[in-house]
């Protein structure tokens, strides 16, 4: 995969995943992750959109991943 949009928000989405499987990251959740996934790629209308943490709130590609950053292991 090539990097940018949206390869990489997939890429760190599923080291998160793998991070909960180990569990390294009590934070999060695979569902809450299935969530932003989700949303992220849906809510574009045809190219990568946003995620929503709360209403009114819009997180894009780069907020995103730099949340899931936050989230990893040291």
């Amino acid at each position: 995969m090539q990097g940018g949009p949206p390869n990489d928000v997939g890429r760190h989405i599923v080291a998160a995943v793998l991070n909960v499987a180990a569990g390294w990251t009590p934070v999060l959740t695979v569902p809450v992750l299935q969530g932003i996934w989700s949303e992220y790629i849906n809510t574009g209308g045809g190219t990568v959109g946003y995620f929503e943490p709360t209403a009114g709130v819009k997180w894009y590609h780069d907020d995103i991943v730099t949340y899931l950053k936050s989230t990893q292991p040291i």
